[in-house]
């Protein structure tokens, strides 16, 4: 059953996030790390040949002509990329996050020059089913660093995740 939110109509006038709570205990009975997927949300992921960098104050970071493409709903594309291909030194975070399409990440910190800047790359060790042409790839906060993809430096995309530990 549909009703009005504090007495103001939500979106169209619908309670979604009471519908979205009674359909989970009605249909899955189960916990869903991440929270219940959207169904207007789509992952979708591409090996590519594009030669990319990455730069952060003039300090490559990494560079690929081997990256994985990673394109979602809201999102600028992510650049995965081989290990391999990561000059910077890479320390383990103990950071955590949790993705309802892509998985658990495990957060690195990268030094650049002579700071280190925490949780500035991911990876997804065992990705679900949306995310799986990524497993054990390393991906950068395009946010916080420059990427520079066949030659093309385009503007730091703003997002949620714009400012972060260490800029």
């Amino acid at each position: 059953m549909w009703r009005w939110v504090g007495g103001r109509p939500g979106l169209f006038g619908l309670d979604l996030a009471a519908q979205r709570r009674r359909t989970i205990s009605r249909c899955q009975r189960r916990i869903v790390p991440g929270g219940p997927r959207d169904p207007f949300h789509r992952v979708d992921v591409l090996p590519s040949s594009r030669h990319v960098r990455l730069e952060l104050d003039g300090h490559v970071l990494a560079e690929s002509s081997r990256p994985v493409l990673l394109f979602e709903t809201m999102l600028p594309t992510r650049y995965y990329l081989p290990p391999d291909d990561v000059r910077a030194e890479l320390t383990p975070s103990s950071t955590r996050t949790w993705c309802a399409y892509k998985g658990q990440a495990s957060y690195w910190s990268a030094a650049a020059g002579d700071r280190v800047v925490p949780d500035i790359g991911w990876t997804y060790q065992q990705p679900l089913h949306d995310a799986a042409q990524v497993r054990g790839l390393i991906a950068f906060f395009n946010e916080r660093l420059d990427v520079i993809a066949d030659g093309e430096r385009p503007e730091r995309p703003i997002t949620l995740w714009s400012s972060g530990p260490g800029i």
